[in-house]
């Protein structure tokens, strides 16, 4: 296994245990077995470390509003289905001292997706795409932490309750070209 996925893979590690702002390089260091120099060959500080992390997720996930409005052609499974099918995550993604950054982070590696998805199928400015998007992902967190612990008959009786609802509202939006 490389060094940076080692790291990576202790910080996963670490964040089932602690809140990232505990983590600290030495810990990370002594998960993934390394030495403090080999660390600092690989990143520079923690916040690296979870980058890196929250890049590697992101590849694999879409937006809901991209799966739900594109359906088969859109890549990856939207972010809240991907982290309740991978429960080792849910600290990284309901942790209060790095959530507003994740959020961020997440809007900014996928923003460009999203809207051409968007404006696709809606009339509507930048500004308000992206409240829409920070509003369902503000709510995915929520769900995330809510249905931790129960079955996946009730997660799936969610999941579906919730897109109704999303496919709803975004039924009501001004369609493309229909200015």
């Amino acid at each position: 296994m490389n060094i940076d996925r080692k790291i990576n893979e202790s910080l996963i590690q670490l964040i089932q245990k602690y809140s990232f702002s505990e983590i600290t390089v030495a810990m990370l260091c002594r998960e993934a077995g390394i030495s403090r120099t080999c660390f600092y060959k690989h990143y520079n500080n923690t916040a690296e470390v979870l980058d890196a992390v929250l890049e590697q997720i992101f590849a694999q996930v879409t937006t809901v509003q991209t799966q739900l409005l594109c359906g088969e052609t859109s890549s990856g499974v939207p972010l809240c289905s991907y982290v309740r099918a991978n429960p080792e995550l849910q600290n990284l993604f309901t942790d209060d001292t790095i959530l507003h950054s994740v959020l961020h982070k997440f809007v900014e590696y996928k923003k460009e997706e999203y809207l051409a998805a968007m404006r696709k199928k809606y009339y509507a400015d930048e500004d308000s795409l992206l409240a829409l998007l920070y509003f369902q992902l503000n709510g995915c967190i929520h769900v995330i932490r809510h249905m931790r612990g129960r079955s996946d008959e009730e997660w799936e009786a969610t999941r579906r309750t919730i897109d109704t609802f999303i496919k709803n509202g975004y039924n009501h939006l001004r369609p493309a070209g229909g200015h």
